[in-house]
């Protein structure tokens, strides 16, 4: 217990320091270490995954910032252009979001889901003193915890029957059948989300 409140005191502080610092000869030779670190890590395997939707939020995040900043113009097309001030700006906050995910799948790959809702209460705990609904608050975070294997896992089985009954093997229409599945299942979430956990077999 005293390890893994250690090893999410010291994610907590380095999730700190990032977001405090603002020089990129800091910052970007860190992004660099924690990219060569997913590469060629033994644990590489665990950290690249869902590397397809996190690049594609720290595409975004780059683009957003960088895009139609004021500052010195470093180049311009279609009325789109970009400054000088822009990719600082964009790749100071990419490699802060960067920083903070690798070190989180890394804090989940050393801390079992169990032992880091513990060590985050023992964190918690002074708020109480304040009034604060931690035990609220934690057992909210332990029910999304437990929900969200149980949602991959349902929409993983409802996505291969729908597959399965789909004709056209195309990249488009496998694209089509899992958008089919996202709205109704929001609505499922809201409106009955224990049916998840009874659908599997897990709990």
């Amino acid at each position: 217990m005293t390890k893994t409140y250690l090893k999410l005191s010291f994610y907590l502080l380095f999730t700190a320091l990032i977001f405090t610092l603002s020089n990129l000869k800091f910052l970007v030779p860190m992004t660099i270490a924690a990219g060569l670190l997913c590469l060629l890590s033994s644990e590489g395997k665990r950290l690249r995954a869902g590397a397809l939707p996190i690049g594609l939020f720290l595409a975004a995040t780059f683009l957003s910032n960088a895009l139609f900043s004021d500052g010195r113009l470093v180049g311009s097309f279609l009325g789109i252009y970009v400054s000088e001030e822009g990719l600082q700006l964009a790749t100071l906050r990419t490699s802060r979001v960067f920083l903070m995910i690798v070190g989180a799948k890394l804090l989940m790959i050393y801390v079992t889901p169990a032992e880091l809702r513990e060590a985050l209460a023992k964190v918690l705990s002074p708020l109480r003193k304040l009034k604060i609904p931690v035990d609220d608050f934690m057992e909210i975070l332990t029910l999304t915890m437990l929900a969200v294997p149980l949602l991959k896992t349902h929409l993983i089985e409802s996505f291969k029957v729908k597959n399965a009954q789909n004709t056209n093997g195309s990249l488009i229409g496998k694209a089509r059948t899992a958008a089919s599945l996202l709205v109704p299942t929001l609505i499922m979430i809201i409106t009955s989300p224990e049916i998840i956990f009874k659908e599997t077999k897990a709990l």
